[in-house]
């Protein structure tokens, strides 16, 4: 038979773009957020001097250690002053307690106390702070200037006197001073003397430079020296020439030298001896040098040359000035040189030539004579030849050295022509070469004598200077610390600290308003048009593009200088050399030295909603600008219009101080003075109505405001300064009626006020107060009062306006800062299709919704549970709700035992070692509790996770530097809240709920064993089974995005079969929970404060009753018949791994060992060639008698995590349940492949070729279906597609395993059964990411059925798309036939697209597919089956067997390549042959929902329109709903039944869940039929002709409804009928 096959595959929701032969970048958040249309975020920034001056801790002495103050240092480290380059640099980790102790340092949590602005602040939470070094290896960040203005009322001077935040001693007290230091603080100490003696001692030199230890006599207190000079000679002494500050004294500011002093050192030296010369002592010399190349001398050499008395220097003289002194000698070495032998008298005894040149002859000791016969002509016997003495002699070829005498002939003998006389005997001596031996090495010692000065005389002040710099983000951290939180890498080794503009810069677009800096009373200028400041940007279609105006480098993160460089050279008044958002935000007022004293927020505000209306800017308020009061940035004064699109999100993020001025002359304006405002610098005086502008009139709409909040003539109520309310108004107008409209839609903007709290005020009912209260709100009452505005802040009682963040406040400030860029951009939303507890409504008790859904505003999730009644009512509101015990106030009450505690989370612990290779750990490779403190208090962190796992856990997530919290950010997954924002660690704050989010995982309702997929054989058995478990907990599984499946208790008080439906005391409590290891790697980023999205387990759970055929589980002793219910599944983009649970007994979760709730994980770590795991598991019985968990390998099995595939091909995995077990110590042993599991690679037949697909790279196999061809429920065959768009075949219907393999084709050159394409010219492949359906087809065989598309890849809701396709195809079981190209499928199209009241309905065409044998005639056209859809006849003008269909996915004919899609997680619904199935389309409407879904209701066995009607008339049973058509562009109308239907809401893509039900829904009657006698559940009959098809909980149906074909009780094999 050919059973249903579960929920398949990749579960994300995607938009599909043109194939590429290679896999892209996985995306890490859903890609059907509502809108990818980036939110408009405006500053307005009052700056004038309290804005800049005013200190965020206003406290003049009450600096305490155990609280934590935020700013630009970091207040976990200890800092030292480098006075060379003027800045603190990071010196150690804090101590005690609350780790902000320092000892003889600066503490970084004190000079946060000490000298931040809550400008500053602001910019830390912006941009990461004004950075005054900024390269690739180097960033130092600054204080806020400091001008003078406004005195110590602003900032006061700091007092501080104890041992643990300063250099100081506690007995010294000190004061610091900020205001009018600009970037430096002062620091003058309660006492200091006028001089003193400063002691350098324990001098050292190494490397030639020169070091001691600084103090002072008195008082004896340590220091430094900053700066050495001199060369370390007599004349030329070491010296310090500048002193680093002296705890509790300060820096000299005077130096006089004192008394001059010498030391020595030693160092280990070797010296060479090269080149030897010489034959005794006293002529023997060599080349001596030493380890630097310096040459020397020996002044004493001595030995023999021998062996045993080689030449050796005794003593040496200098080299390069140091004395060596030699301790040992190297092994001797030999050298030759020649000596005279001594004289001989030699006798000749005869002669062998002769010549005019020379007289040969031998000699009697054996030589040979030579010489030059050069006395007498030869040419008579009187005067023969003969040689003499000042002949050349020489013997055997040596020269004669000395030669003494000689004798001759006396009577000369004729040889030849001439007469010659014989030498008779010579005396002589000759050279003859000697060996020697000498020392060619010495190892010893240098001294170096050097000079110093040991005593300064050194003169005080008792104030010093210090500038507020902080270096941070070092790319190599100083030892013991690690890099701050907000630290970011680019490119390969450089961080940089970041805040919300960076971390938002692709994902909104960001300008800026401020004052130029002159106190003109209209003065608001813009100084950014609204830009997205990141490297990359949002398009228009929905793609990331190169930015040219970005404002940071993508590979080293430093600030780009001069971004906007058109808005520079054309600023009003003169060209500037600096533009941008982040940089005018960090630099303002430092290049002027001051701020403006008259802050008119007012009509900064005014001017900033200006521009979002469109408008241009008022002259008035620009035209006194110039290049000496800019401030260094950009004067705009040419707009664009920003607000392109309705639905555009905006929002004023507005600074300054509630002490406004000056701001009464705007549009509808009624003061009539000015008050101390103007006129100025021939300006108009401050009152009166600003002309030019009819849109608006602030007096009415402060009045109204003001009418709400007990002042209804508010519009004319000054305030503060010879101020107004105005701003108030504006931001009222603005967020209640909107500033303009497009489309006749309102276009509203939402304002945030950050009060920088001059003096301690905090504004209460100040203009800041209302425009937050008022305007910072999305909800109004039906008086126009605001709704949900407030919340509490410390040091207030009362209610606190929601977006009005105080300055004042660090910590709050900057929390609600990146929460309101975070809100911004935040939206809801269901992930995944529901689960259901049953497909039937007969019974009359309803069904049970559950809904798992996310909110990206945190990242968090719940899961939820409606009723659909019989009547096809739902429940208003949840039944119940997990976040109810899953939120962390429940999880850690203010009293008693924290339930984050008792949660039983198992996790696998995957005996690995740090390096990935295997420990010896006992318990590794098993399941064990995800703890890090046991129940006892016990430390269980270092044996329940691998040095692998700890080694994740234990790494900063911004820093990537371990930093040894792993124990701690277990608990913090678990549930604990204890370092959550301002707390302990300040980690990423879980407001709402604790759950993480849930987007691609569905709820599988889990009750009753099912016997679907038993075989005949095991029922036995398994009826044992089932009677033991059939009274067990109804569970809900399902994946979250916080690291974890979660097991949900999801009783019914109506289980029992007589209680009405409610929920249950424990109905939504979390029971078991589980950690797969394969997501350790990123476990980290849930508790960084910057998390931006990951997946985890964000697959679907798969839940299957299979029987252990292990050694270790006997059936005939086991009472469950070694039955047991598995839950297994993939984990999406969350990993590389499949795991298994045993969820038989949920009684057993409490307390039952880990180790054998988890059966097993299987990861890349086992095989290298396992990708993401989007793909869902089946679990079936195959022919080799074991039960087997079956799954394709997944996509991204090349991504470089360590283990990498190395041919990125797709493969099949069957894995054997029972999994590898366990060896004698109880470890659990490793997969072995032919053994535990088996393998089937399917390489593209087209890899290598240069055709489409390109490579292997990143192919991957999706979900599988299986099918059984002779009814004995064992997989016969196994069908699933790939990325490249093939469909396969694998036959496992063979009893060994080592004939399992491809149908086709051979195991090196398999061969798809199906390949999809395009039916483009240039056709291109279509990825297959879905389950195919196995269905019978009535001429033998069975119909593959499958859609093709993607929604995985970043780029994959990105254009221009190509077509994607559903197709039949027909796989006949002859073992041989395949379908090779598209021409051999029948054509379907959709023929229009009609629209009908709310409902747009889709005409399908109804081509009958050619399934005969033999060829027949062509099928005349017909107006649903047109001439364009018919097949190629063949030679004979008639049509072959076709072998299937196809449908190319454009449910809207007036527009080609959509990006329509399928990708739906659950299989296509098959009733009475009609296929329903759900595609996903990009909607194109940028103000409406990102996609939309579109339901095809198709005759499964031709993929055209059902013969029979599908939808009906509300309220009627029998009246089909039909559409006039007009086809062509012309001719009648033809009545036609729609076989599609467009749904409303947000696309999911996900194809509903059947509900059947008896009667007409509109009718109102429920029937009270319960179905056929005897009733079989899950059986159709012919009393149940509706289906209610479910994809959302609410509302009911929607998925719509329609009437089936009666037809009696059905099977599968009667399913054509």
């Amino acid at each position: 038979m050919f059973p249903k096959t579960p929920k398949f595959l990749i579960g994300v929701a995607s938009l599909f773009c043109s194939f590429a032969a290679t896999a892209g970048t996985l995306a890490d958040a859903p890609l059907t957020l509502q809108t990818s249309l980036p939110p408009n975020v405006l500053f307005s920034l009052s700056v004038e001097f309290p804005t800049a001056n005013t200190a965020a801790y206003q406290g003049s002495n009450d600096y305490a250690e155990n609280k934590t103050y935020l700013g630009l240092f970091d207040n976990r480290k200890c800092y030292t002053y480098d006075s060379t380059n003027n800045w603190f640099s990071p010196a150690s980790m804090a101590t005690g307690t609350d780790s902000h102790s320092c000892t003889s340092q600066w503490s970084g949590n004190f000079l946060n106390w000490a000298t931040m602005t809550g400008l500053d602040e602001f910019r830390y939470a912006m941009t990461g702070g004004n950075r005054y070094q900024d390269t690739a290896t180097l960033t130092v960040v600054e204080r806020t200037y400091q001008s003078g203005q406004g005195g110590t009322s602003n900032f006061p001077n700091k007092t501080y006197q104890g041992s643990t935040a300063t250099p100081y001693p506690s007995t010294t007290s000190i004061t610091i001073a900020n205001q009018g230091k600009g970037t430096k603080m002062d620091v003058t100490l309660g006492t200091a003397p006028p001089s003193a003696t400063g002691l350098c001692t324990n001098p050292s030199l190494g490397s030639g430079t020169f070091s001691c230890d600084i103090a002072l006599q008195t008082p004896s207190v340590s220091g430094s020296c900053s700066t050495w000079a001199g060369t370390g000679t007599s004349g030329d002494p070491y010296k310090c020439t500048a002193f680093s500050s002296f705890s509790g004294v300060g820096t000299p500011n005077s130096i006089t030298n004192g008394t001059k002093s010498s030391a020595s050192t030693t160092s280990s030296e070797t010296v060479s001896c090269n080149s030897p010369t010489g034959t005794s002592s006293s002529t023997f010399n060599c080349t001596l040098t030493d380890s630097a190349s310096n040459s020397g001398s020996c002044n004493t050499w001595s030995g023999s040359g021998t062996s045993g008395s080689p030449f050796q220097c005794t003593d040496f003289g200098l080299f390069n000035g140091v004395a060596f002194s030699a301790s040992s000698n190297g092994t001797a070495a030999t050298y030759s040189a020649s000596i005279q032998e001594t004289q001989a008298v030699d006798n000749v005894t005869s002669c062998s030539a002769w010549s005019s040149s020379a007289i040969v002859c031998a000699l009697t000791s054996g030589r040979t004579l030579t010489c030059d016969p050069n006395v007498g002509s030869g040419n008579n016997a009187g005067s023969s030849r003969e040689c003499n003495g000042s002949t050349t002699w020489s013997i055997s070829g040596t020269p004669v050295a000395t030669r003494v005498s000689h004798t001759n002939s006396t009577t000369g003998v004729q040889h030849g022509s001439k007469y010659y006389k014989q030498p008779t005997s010579v005396t002589y001596s000759i050279p003859v070469s000697t060996t020697y031996y000498y020392v060619p090495s010495y190892s010893g010692s240098d001294t170096n004598t050097y000079y110093y000065y040991s005593t300064y005389t050194l003169g005080f002040s008792a104030t010093s200077s210090f500038y507020v710099r902080a270096e941070v983000c070092q790319p190599t951290p100083a030892t013991g610390t690690q890099r701050e939180d907000n630290c970011e890498q680019y490119g390969t080794s450089s961080f940089k600290p970041v805040g919300e503009l960076q971390r938002n810069g692709e994902k909104m677009r960001f300008g800026l308003f401020s004052y130029y800096n002159a106190n003109d009373v209209d003065n608001a200028v813009m100084r950014s048009k609204l830009k997205y400041v990141a490297p990359l940007k949002w398009s228009s279609s929905g793609s990331a593009v190169s930015n040219t105006n970005t404002e940071w480098s993508s590979t080293t993160g430093a600030y780009v200088a001069n971004p906007d460089p058109t808005e520079a050279t054309n600023s009003y008044g003169g060209a500037v050399s600096k533009s941008g958002v982040i940089n005018y935000i960090n630099q303002f007022g430092t290049a002027s030295g001051g701020y403006k004293t008259y802050d008119n927020v007012g009509k900064l505000y005014y001017e900033t909603l200006k521009y979002l209306r469109g408008l241009q800017p008022t002259t008035a308020f620009y035209e006194k600008a110039t290049t000496s009061n800019n401030d260094g940035f950009p004067v705009i004064s040419s707009w664009d219009d920003p607000v392109s699109y309705q639905c555009q999100k905006n929002f004023i993020i507005a600074m300054g101080d509630t002490h406004t001025w000056c701001d009464k002359r705007l549009p509808g304006g009624v003061f009539g003075s000015g008050g101390s405002c103007g006129p100025y610098n021939s300006q108009a005086a401050d009152y009166g109505s600003l002309g030019g502008d009819a849109g608006i009139d602030v007096t009415t709409w402060t009045n109204k405001l003001g009418a709400l909040d007990g002042n209804s003539s508010l519009g004319s109520t000054g305030f503060a300064n010879s101020g107004s309310y105005y701003m108030s108004g504006l931001a009222y107008w603005a967020a209640y009626n909107g500033f303009r409209t497009i489309t006749s839609t309102p276009v509203k903007a939402k304002t945030f006020v950050i009060d920088v709290q001059e003096y301690g005020d905090k504004g209460v009912n100040s203009q800041y107060w209302r425009a937050a209260k008022f305007g910072g709100v999305d909800k109004f009452d039906a008086s126009g009062n605001p709704l949900d505005w407030s919340t509490t802040v410390s040091g207030y009682t009362g209610a606190w306006p929601k977006t009005l963040l105080p300055a004042g406040d660090p910590q709050k400030m900057i929390d609600a800062v990146r929460s309101a860029l975070s809100q911004i951009a935040a939206q809801s939303g269901a992930g995944t299709d529901i689960g259901v507890s049953t497909g039937d409504l007969r019974a009359g008790n309803g069904v049970n919704l559950f809904s798992a859904t996310f909110n990206s505003s945190g990242w968090y999730g719940d899961v939820s549970t409606y009723r659909l009644n019989s009547d096809l009512t739902v429940s208003a509101t949840p039944i119940w709700t997990a976040s109810t015990f899953m939120n962390p106030t429940t999880l850690n009450p203010a009293s008693g035992t924290a339930p984050w505690t008792t949660r039983r989370i198992l996790t696998f612990h995957d005996g690995l070692q740090a390096n990935g290779s295997a420990d010896s750990t006992t318990n590794g490779r098993q399941g064990v509790d995800f703890l890090a403190t046991n129940s006892s208090g016990t430390d269980v962190f270092s044996t329940n996770f691998s040095a692998r796992q700890q080694g994740f856990l234990n790494t900063d997530p911004g820093s990537l530097t371990a930093d040894g919290l792993g124990a701690d950010r277990v608990d913090y997954i678990r549930g604990d809240n204890s370092n959550e924002g301002t707390n302990g660690h300040s980690w990423r704050i879980r407001t709402t709920s604790s759950l993480g989010d849930f987007i691609n995982s569905s709820p599988i309702y889990v009750r009753f064993p099912s016997t679907t997929d038993i075989p005949v054989a095991d029922l036995t058995t398994f009826k044992t089974y089932v009677t033991n478990v059939k009274s067990r907990t109804p569970m809900l599984y399902v994946g979250g995005n916080d690291g974890m499946l979660h097991a949900f208790n999801a009783s019914d008080a109506s289980d029992d079969g007589v209680t009405a439906a409610a929920a249950t005391t424990n109905s939504g409590k979390e029971l078991l929970a589980f950690v797969p290891s394969a997501v350790y790697s990123r476990l980290n980023q849930l508790t960084w404060p910057s998390y931006s999205h990951k997946y985890y387990v964000d697959g679907t759970p798969v839940v299957a009753d299979a029987q252990l055929s292990s050694p270790g589980c006997d059936i005939a002793s086991d009472a469950n018949k070694c039955w047991r219910t598995v839950i297994t599944g993939g984990l999406g983009a969350g990993g590389q791994g499949i795991y298994a649970l045993n969820a038989t007994d949920p009684s057993s979760y409490a307390s039952g060992t880990a180790k054998s709730l988890v059966f097993w994980e299987f990861t890349d770590r086992d095989d290298a060639d396992l990708g993401y795991t989007f793909g869902l598991p089946i679990v079936r019985k195959m022919n080799n008698g074991k039960w087997a968990v079956i799954f394709g390998n997944g996509y991204n099995n090349t991504v470089s995590d360590g283990v990498v595939s190395s041919t990125g091909r797709a493969y099949l995995y069957i894995l054997y349940l029972d999994g590898p077990g366990f060896a004698g110590t109880g470890r659990g042993n490793t997969w072995v492949l032919g053994t535990d599991y088996h393998k089937i690679e399917l390489k593209d037949p087209n890899e290598g070729t240069g055709t489409i697909p390109s490579g292997p790279t990143d192919n991957g196999l999706s979900t599988v279906a299986a099918a059984d061809k002779n009814d004995d429920n064992l997989v016969d065959y196994l069908y699933a597609g790939d990325r490249y768009g093939n469909l396969w075949k694998v036959d496992v219907s063979n009893a060994d395993p080592a004939n399992w393999g491809t149908a086709f084709g051979t195991a090196s050159a398999p061969l798809p059964l199906f390949a999809a394409k395009t039916g483009d010219t240039t056709p291109v492949r279509q990825q297959i990411t879905t389950s195919p359906s196995v269905v019978p087809h009535p001429n033998g065989g069975a119909l593959i059925l499958f859609g093709t598309g993607s929604f995985v890849d970043q780029t994959d809701n990105q254009s221009p798309f190509s077509t994607n396709s559903f197709y039949g195809i027909w796989d006949k079981f002859d073992g041989t036939t395949r379908v090779t190209s598209r021409s051999q499928l029948q054509k379907q199209k959709t023929l229009a697209n009609v629209t009908s009241g709310s409902d747009t309905y889709a005409i399908q065409s109804n081509c009958q597919p050619q399934y005969a044998t033999n060829p027949t005639a062509a099928v005349t056209a017909t107006t649903l089956c047109p001439a364009s859809l018919a097949p190629a006849a063949n030679g004979d003008g008639l049509i072959d067997q076709q072998l299937g269909w196809v449908l190319d996915l454009q449910n809207d004919p007036a527009v080609s390549a959509s990006g329509e899609r399928y990708i739906s997680t659950t299989t296509p619904i098959l009733q009475n042959g009609l296929l329903t199935f759900v595609s996903i389309t990009p909607s194109g409407d940028v103000c409406g929902g990102n996609t939309y879904d579109f339901v095809y209701n198709l005759d499964y066995l031709s993929g055209g329109a059902s013969p029979f009607p599908v939808y009906y008339t509300t309220g009627t049973t029998s009246t089909a709903i039909t559409l006039s058509v007009t086809f062509g562009g012309g001719g009648s109308p033809v009545s036609v039944m729609p076989s599609g239907r467009k749904l409303a809401g947000q696309g999911l893509g996900q194809n509903g869940k059947p509900i059947d039900f008896r009667t007409d829904p509109g009718s109102g009657t429920p029937s009270t039929v319960t179905g056929c006698t005897p009733f079989v559940k899950g059986r159709a009959c012919i009393k149940q002709p509706w289906t209610c098809l479910q994809i959302r909980p609410t509302p009911p149906c929607d998925g719509g409804r329609f009437k089936n074909k009666p037809i009696g009780r059905v099977s599968w094999r009667k399913i054509t009928q």
